[in-house]
């Protein structure tokens, strides 16, 4: 994770003919911006263990995926603005989209109204698993990216949206909903909440294929505590009946220049009952102005549908930056998993091993523009 995710989330879905043409007669008064802007992560990959043989590659980016962000504000008047924001992920190695295969902004697309109180928004846009645990520091995704998110031996868990089977199964580095209104509260003495409501768009019935989300954190002094819950319910599931529940609680605590996060997720499908209880411990350390280094312990383990497998993960990062806009870091991870049928793979990894051990290093430079 890094400060770009703190830019922004919104959509720009299109307006009437008419509300564009009031808009090209408000008074000159009126302030409006419209930002190109975006990041750029790539870097090479070594992968100790890929079917039973390593494979060196160029990453699609680790601590982030390469974005390129459209976003715009206007100032309304009495404190409020409209905002917009069209955010789509692509391979820097390729230049081809990541994502949804068919969609043009992968990442986020809304439109909004923003005042003192909060923001809300219409449009596809990332549920507060995301918001609220990892951009507010909480888990180990926040400090090492994919390989501080969470898959491991759980293939048979069965997440819709990536043939994986259980790469970020707690949403923890950002799944986006569609169709979705969503609020998120300014930040009130420390405390911040929201809520996210995805329409399923079926006639007759709104609780299929639907989602909610919800999430609320609170930082006072130099400690945090937050808690989230969401559910999002998928058409391939029982006709769009059953989906994924998650829920997560974080805590951190910081010193000066070390912060201490703790995050647990419970990710449950309610299809084939699989769930999965994950733990992460991190420490941070920031060295210097420029340098900063973090470790994060991973727990992850199975109930008796996947086998009663288990994980256990150590991410570290070390990270230079040569000013608010440009890192180089290096990364490393290492998964164990134990069980029956464990076979171990680290999130984003280009496989999995060929047994309960694996391991990948990344060398990777960041620039956000």
């Amino acid at each position: 994770m890094d400060r770009f995710m703190n830019t922004g989330n919104k959509i720009f879905l299109g307006l009437p003919t008419s509300l564009l043409m009031a808009a090209v007669t408000l008074p000159c008064a009126a302030q409006s911006s419209v930002q190109l802007t975006g990041l750029l992560d790539s870097g090479v990959t070594y992968l100790g263990n890929q079917g039973g043989k390593s494979n060196t590659y160029v990453n699609n980016g680790v601590m982030r995926p390469s974005t390129l962000v459209l976003r715009g504000n206007e100032e309304l008047g009495g404190g409020t603005s409209a905002i917009f924001y069209l955010g789509t992920m692509f391979s820097l190695g390729t230049g081809a989209l990541l994502g949804s295969p068919g969609t043009l902004f992968t990442r986020e697309s809304y439109v909004g109204l923003s005042n003192e109180i909060g923001t809300l928004s219409v449009g596809m846009q990332r549920d507060f698993m995301f918001d609220t645990l990892s951009l507010n520091g909480y888990s180990g995704a926040f400090y090492h990216g994919w390989f501080g998110s969470h898959q491991g031996p759980f293939a048979s868990f069965g997440v819709p949206y990536n043939t994986q089977g259980s790469i970020d199964h707690d949403r923890i580095n950002g799944e986006a909903v569609s169709n979705a209104i969503k609020f998120s509260s300014k930040n009130f003495s420390g405390l911040s909440f929201g809520a996210l409501y995805g329409f399923g768009e079926t006639a007759g019935n709104m609780s299929t294929s639907n989602a909610v989300s919800a999430g609320v954190n609170y930082e006072f002094g130099n400690a945090g505590v937050a808690a989230v819950y969401s559910k999002v319910k998928y058409p391939g599931f029982a006709n769009g009946t059953q989906g994924i529940q998650n829920a997560g609680l974080g805590l951190k605590y910081k010193f000066e220049d070390l912060t201490l996060a703790s995050l647990y997720t419970l990710s449950n499908n309610t299809l084939n009952k699989a769930r999965i209880n994950t733990l992460d411990l991190t420490a941070s350390y920031r060295l210097t102005a420029a340098w900063n280094m973090a470790s994060t312990y991973t727990y992850m383990k199975g109930n008796s549908v996947l086998n009663g497998d288990k994980a256990n993960q150590l991410a570290a990062t070390l990270s230079y930056h040569f000013s608010k806009s440009t890192m180089i870091y290096t990364s490393i991870a290492h998964q164990i998993a134990s069980g029956s049928k464990a076979v171990a793979r680290i999130a984003s990894a280009m496989g999995p091993a060929n047994g309960t051990s694996q391991t990948a290093v990344t060398i990777n430079m960041q620039k956000i523009f």
